[in-house]
């Protein structure tokens, strides 16, 4: 390749016009239109713009090809063109970024179409002619090197320029090139060979053929190299010249380095976003704004019929299920034409041929302009859940049929409040067959208890209300002068705090009231016969016995069926679930155990005082210790058992009973982890007193006598296990051997439990 010399800038005013001759023979133009939210360009315009030739693309594609600093003049320049106020044209020079980060200057003229009507004159087309003045600019600068104002154009521009003088082989650079290579900024000459090592090694041969084909042609060339600084990271430059005359070549050079980074950037995004979607466990797509499917992530293998068009685009209709696709294509063209969420659950077959349930989902993401510019979806399989659901389906059809079969009554009812809240009516939400046996009630889920009997107690609404607001469950017996019959119901709250609706199992006791009646009948008959009364007593007692047992077994028998029930859920539909599902049937499990250990305290409460062992001589000491090993404090809760204790002759089981009972009701409800209870005795005359004292919370004295009831405690059960019944217990086994139980402040802090028991009791 020939060497040469940079010239002196051109003075003469006939060699500039000269070069602007030249120069313009590179000028062409190119067209775009653009008709509502897409522009289709032309062979020219598509070069310049970076688009496809001839395809539809949408308005903000063109819009963001524009360099950044340049668009927010363009939109100001194309609103102020619109009328009335602007004449529809305007013109401008403008950057537009390229494909591969290259940035093109063009001059660019709007010619915006409007519809002319009163309704505020909107575009319904626009016209760009653009003229590529990437080279002109290049070369005009080339062209003009003495011209100060054209310095100061390439100095605003961040662009240098250099000239070749082929002659003597040197090459001249102003203080821009100069600085863009690394180089201090100064303008300086150099030789043909030095300036050649400027170039990256890896791009210095492909930029000196361009160079040498320019020598040889007399034309133009256009290339992009790499410079490495020696203290900075590699930039990128591109370099624009051409032949000025036979013996010299000119242009100019601009650092790209922002524009190949922005270009990597999103080749990167692009790459990270495709990453993404193929770690997805779901279809994920992408679709045009006519919902035109143009991206399917590497799951489109896994079904069968997922193939590209020739155009890059996807269809997507033969995978889908023939009695979905329907409505499929139905809710995707709403969903595009509304701009809206679109979800729907179809069936898609798999490459095996095999359908599968999947739940389809896309958004719109939208432009500055609110104008949908893309479309991304998801198809997630759902066919498990679908399964699962099924599986339910299956298992409330067994729940349904145990809750009709047992013989217990059930309702669910949600109460109803005026505007003063205070309840006043209840609805019955669910009842089962045992409901109607019960009460003689038809009909009567979605009516008001009102409404199916006017005459109701309102006692029964303000029970129910009271369990909804507390969330205390209830087990009680009450009668209904207008149904003529009594319950014995257990309600309980269904659902957390401000839940007004409430679930009861009740049984008609009406027989037993009456069974009851007629024995209290009985014995008042009998009361001056105290043989005959005594030995019906006994009798009475004994079938009494019978009948808690009885009644223990007939409740029992539908809890044990309920939890069955909920075991038979818990197991079927574990893995689909929600968490709370799975914990309310834990819940209503641990209440099904609470209520079987309630009905054997009934029992154990109603044979106290009967049928006992006869008497013995029994150490207290031991058997305090006995009671105490198998209540089994929790590690750290310390049991004493001090001084000394009497020997008594006595029935054995129910004194160890009560101490059991008070020890076990100590422990349970201390309120530390290290807490400390005290059994002690004392001899006072014919009577032994006993004291069970702790350091726990204590019992304020407006309780000490309802503690004793039955079913009363002082904390939520769902904090302290237990049946409320265990004082109860106490209280009538020591009133059975004539003793007495009460409660006193403990010393400091907790409570005293002391109970009298006689010392003799003859056989």
């Amino acid at each position: 390749m020939p060497d040469g010399s940079l010239l002196p800038p051109p003075s003469d005013a006939a060699e500039t016009d000269g070069r602007l001759d030249q120069v313009a023979a590179l000028v062409d133009f190119g067209t775009l239109v653009i008709d509502g939210d897409t522009a289709t360009a032309d062979a020219r315009g598509a070069e310049l713009f970076g688009l496809p030739v001839g395809l539809p693309v949408p308005r903000t594609d063109v819009l963001a090809r524009f360099h950044p600093a340049d668009r927010a003049e363009i939109e100001r320049r194309s609103a102020a063109s619109l009328p009335p106020d602007g004449d529809g044209s305007f013109a401008m020079e403008s950057r537009v970024i390229q494909p591969d980060g290259s940035v093109r200057w063009l001059d660019v003229h709007e010619r915006v179409v409007s519809d002319g009507t009163e309704s505020g004159h909107r575009p319904r087309r626009t016209v760009l002619v653009a003229i590529d003045r990437t080279e002109v600019r290049a070369a005009s600068a080339a062209a003009a090197l003495a011209s100060a104002d054209l310095q100061t154009a390439l100095d605003a521009a961040s662009m240098g320029r250099w000239d070749v003088d082929l002659a003597d082989g040197t090459v001249f650079g102003d203080a821009q090139f100069q600085a863009i290579h690394g180089d201090p900024p100064v303008a300086r000459r150099r030789s043909f060979e030095e300036a050649t090592l400027l170039l990256h090694e890896a791009d210095r041969e492909r930029v000196l053929a361009a160079y040498r084909r320019a020598v040889d042609s007399g034309g133009a060339f256009r290339e992009e190299y790499r410079v490495t600084h020696p203290s900075e990271p590699v930039c990128w430059v591109r370099v624009t010249g051409r032949a000025i005359d036979a013996g010299r070549i000119a242009g100019v050079v601009q650092d790209i380095t922002e524009a190949k980074q922005a270009e990597e950037a999103l080749r990167q995004s692009e790459i990270d976003f495709r990453r993404l979607a193929d770690a997805t466990p779901q279809l994920v797509w992408t679709a045009r704004p006519d919902g035109t499917v143009e991206y399917y992530n590497q799951r489109r293998d896994l079904y069968g019929g997922i193939e590209p068009a020739e155009d890059g685009t996807w269809a997507w209709a033969p995978v889908v299920h023939p009695a979905d696709l329907g409505r499929t294509t139905e809710a995707w063209e709403t969903a595009v034409v509304e701009g809206m969420p679109y979800e729907c659950e179809h069936r898609v077959q798999m490459r095996d041929g095999s359908y599968r349930w999947h739940l389809s989902r896309a958004v719109p993401a939208r432009d500055e302009r609110d104008r949908v510019s893309r479309w991304y979806g998801t198809a997630t399989d759902i066919h498990a859940l679908k399964e699962a659901d099924e599986r339910l389906r299956q298992s409330e059809a067994r729940y349904r049929t145990l809750f009709d079969s047992i013989d217990v009554g059930f309702s669910i009812l949600d109460l109803i409040y005026d505007a003063d809240g205070r309840p006043v009516d209840y609805r019955f939400v669910e009842t089962n067959p045992a409901f109607v046996a019960q009460t003689g009630l038809v009909g009567a889920e979605g009516r008001r208890a009102y409404e199916l009997i006017p005459d109701l107690e309102p006692h029964w609404v303000e029970t129910y209300a009271r369990v909804a607001e507390t969330g205390e469950p209830l087990r009680f017996e009450n009668g209904s002068d207008a149904l003529g019959r009594w319950f014995d119901v257990y309600a309980v709250r269904v659902g957390g705090e401000g839940s007004m609706r409430v679930a009861l199992l009740f049984t008609d006791i009406t027989e037993q009231r009456a069974a009851e009646q007629a024995l209290r009948a009985l014995n008042d008959e009998l009361e001056d016969r105290v043989e005959a009364r005594t030995a019906e007593l006994e009798r009475s007692n004994a079938e009494l016995d019978q009948f808690a047992y009885v009644a223990s077994h007939d409740l029992k028998a539908p809890l044990r069926a309920i939890d069955s029930l909920a075991a038979w859920i818990e197991e079927d539909a574990k893995d689909v679930l929600p968490e709370p599902s799975v914990r309310h049937l834990s819940l209503l499990r641990g209440r099904v155990g609470r209520m079987e250990r309630l009905l054997d305290s009934l029992l154990t409460y109603s044979r106290v005082g009967r049928k006992e062992a006869a008497p013995e001589a029994i150490d207290t000491a031991a058997l305090v210790r006995e009671a105490v090993a198998l209540v089994a404090p929790p590690t750290g809760v310390e049991v004493q058992v001090a001084g000394t204790f009497p020997t008594l002759v006595s029935a054995r089981a129910p004194l160890a009973l009560v101490i059991r009972n008070l020890v076990s009701n100590a422990v349970k409800h201390h309120d530390r982890p290290d807490g400390r209870v005290t059994v002690s005795a004392r001899m006072d005359g014919d009577w032994a007193e006993f004291t069970v004292a702790d350091d726990g919370p204590g019992i304020a004295p407006e309780y000490r006598d309802r503690v004793f009831g039955l079913f009363q405690t002082l904390r939520p059960r769902d904090e302290v296990e237990g049946s409320g019944m265990g004082l109860s217990i106490v209280k009538k086994a020591v009133q059975s051997r004539g003793g007495r139980v009460w409660i006193e402040p403990g010393e400091g802090r907790g409570a005293m439990f002391r109970f009298t028991w006689p010392t003799q009791v003859d056989t």
